[in-house]
């Protein structure tokens, strides 16, 4: 998993959604998508937290400041 290309593709989303909301009149599916993606960001942030302190070897404090940043 390169972690550059999936924060990318994430944020691609994010900007899609955006422009979405901007772009179209209300409706019922651009709030389930933009929910699905937020989902998807907290996630994704997480697995690189990860990825980033396995790398250095602090795996611990890392996932502490990922895990709790969310709260």
């Amino acid at each position: 998993m390169d972690p550059e290309e999936v924060s990318g593709t994430t944020m691609r989303y994010i900007k899609t959604v955006f422009q979405l909301e901007k772009g179209l009149p209300p409706n019922s599916v651009i709030p389930k998508l933009k929910q699905r993606v937020d989902s998807m960001k907290d996630k994704v942030r997480r697995v690189l937290c990860s990825i980033v302190a396995n790398r250095h070897g602090i795996f611990q404090y890392f996932c502490i400041i990922c895990l709790t940043s969310s709260l």
